[in-house]
């Protein structure tokens, strides 16, 4: 009945043992509108563990490493790993061939912190789109997507057509034939599931939480909580937490440290 489901459904192969459970079991979650316990047990693991570090390498890394002549940038505002399957099916059908590489986004995973790529992008005087449909729905949505008010996960919908319709718009671009290739990067992704879990940490901080609590600027007065890092002047939360003093978010949420806030693809 809905051939887009099933895509996003489908399990990427990232060949890392952890993501490739960690995003079948969020994918799924999502779609249920329930965190599975198998994935919130994970999700405290690696709230603790944060063995993403192990495994991957940082995008700025991995930016640097491709051959970015004659090509065109598709800046994914907030389009985390969990699309890449759906995302395979969609350029198989549309004709296009994919590499994706899979590293990590900067910490907190706010806009502001995550750009550089744009700024290398622009230095070799390569045109950048932004496409901000994605962390738009996440941060705003409507009345049916905001979760306060309906409990479905119907924004899911839209976040795939508005994938769909960037991919449209690279084979129309690479189809006149002046461009070898395009990019599609991200600066971070988001997380469902830390709405629906809605719960508040337990540790006080001197400052408010910031972005849905999902982060809070560091003060020497600030007793740290295990399940956050500490990076650039914020404490970073890696599990589904926020801190006191965010206002409960609408639709998704970014900030955090969970695997589907800080693990972004780099598809060429």
């Amino acid at each position: 009945m809905y051939p887009d489901l099933c895509s996003y459904l489908n399990d990427y192969r990232f060949d890392i043992s952890l993501l490739d459970k960690y995003f079948s079991l969020y994918t799924q979650s999502k779609v249920i509108n329930k965190v599975l316990p198998e994935l919130e047990e994970l999700v405290e693991e690696q709230a603790l563990k944060r063995e993403y570090n192990l495994v991957l390498e940082p995008r700025i890394v991995k930016v640097d490493e491709i051959d970015k002549s004659n090509s065109i940038l598709y800046f994914m505002d907030a389009m985390g790993v969990e699309y890449l399957s759906f995302i395979l099916d969609k350029c198989k059908e549309k004709d296009l061939f994919a590499n994706i590489t899979v590293c990590t986004a900067n910490l907190p995973t706010i806009t502001s912190k995550n750009k550089e790529f744009v700024d290398v992008f622009k230095s070799k005087r390569m045109i950048v789109n932004s496409e901000k449909g994605l962390d738009d729905i996440k941060h705003h949505g409507t009345e049916d997507f905001d979760y306060q008010q309906k409990k479905q996960p119907v924004h899911l919908i839209r976040e795939l057509e508005i994938i769909d319709q960037v991919l449209d718009k690279i084979k129309l671009k690479l189809a006149e034939g002046s461009l070898e290739k395009a990019f599609m990067i991200s600066d971070h992704g988001a997380s469902r599931l830390a709405v629906i879990h809605n719960t508040e940490n337990m540790w006080e901080m001197v400052s408010k939480g910031k972005h849905s609590g999902r982060c809070c600027p560091k003060t020497d007065a600030d007793v740290q909580s295990p399940y956050a890092t500490e990076e650039d002047g914020f404490w970073v939360l890696a599990n589904y937490d926020r801190f006191k003093g965010g206002r409960k978010a609408n639709v998704e949420v970014h900030g955090g440290a969970t695997l589907e806030e800080i693990v972004v693809p780099i598809i060429e």
